[in-house]
């Protein structure tokens, strides 16, 4: 970096966040500059070694990168999605309940079939909890932007299940639906996989405030998540 180079944009952070705008802002013709105090970029997406194993820092994978979905998307805007090698997760991972295991499939409607197989008699509860969170994912992308006083008066009616939940945790949600004590545990602990990645997080509460359920590939970039 020269001391007499101008620039029209200065990042601060080089995570993934002021990457991604930085190189956005770079395709566009913007003269960019991020700048990181760390020795390498990546924020939280950045792995290490030890011992000849590699350790993700933080994020371990992510959604949104099977064709279509919205990280794919800025992928492609930047013309750089076939030069990362992704590799899908399936199953997610393991729950153990005592002697029992349960896997958590990365096709909702597997995850869905298998939880139904196990607890025929909560069959229509589950179908039925999935779908409303899948409901709760199309109310909110038809949320405004930002939700102005005269927006809130219409929420209730344009947006029932939003004021339904937006107060409520996750286990209070699956009151409406699960009788089974067991299946919520299984659920909340393996099926959060699905539920975690659009429900937003307190600490030891799910809060339904806003969902973004998607049916996209989980994936990880191979040999973990580094630049």
């Amino acid at each position: 970096m020269r001391e007499d180079q101008k620039y029209d944009v200065v990042i601060i952070g080089a995570g993934i966040g002021g990457l991604t705008c930085g190189a956005l802002l770079a395709k566009n013709g913007f003269r960019t500059l991020v700048i990181e105090q760390h020795s390498i970029p990546g924020g939280y997406c950045t792995s290490f070694k030890r011992n000849g194993f590699i350790f993700d820092a933080a994020v371990h994978f992510s959604e949104g990168l099977g064709e279509g979905g919205r990280f794919y998307q800025i992928l492609k805007e930047l013309e750089v999605e076939k030069e990362i090698e992704l590799h899908k997760i399936d199953p997610l991972y393991r729950v153990f309940f005592g002697d029992e295991s349960f896997s958590v499939s990365a096709d909702l409607n597997e995850y869905i079939s298998m939880l139904s197989k196990k607890f025929p008699k909560e069959g229509k509860g589950i179908s039925e909890l999935f779908e409303t969170i899948n409901r709760l994912k199309k109310e909110t992308e038809k949320l405004p932007t930002p939700l102005r006083i005269w927006n809130k008066i219409f929420v209730p009616l344009k947006f029932p299940l939003v004021f339904k939940y937006y107060k409520k945790t996750f286990a209070e949600m699956m009151v409406d639906f699960i009788k089974d004590v067991r299946l919520k545990a299984i659920i909340s602990a393996g099926g959060l996989m699905w539920v975690c990645l659009h429900l937003k997080y307190r600490p030891r509460k799910w809060l339904v405030t806003y969902t973004v359920l998607t049916s996209k590939a989980i994936t990880i970039q191979k040999a973990g998540l580094k630049f």
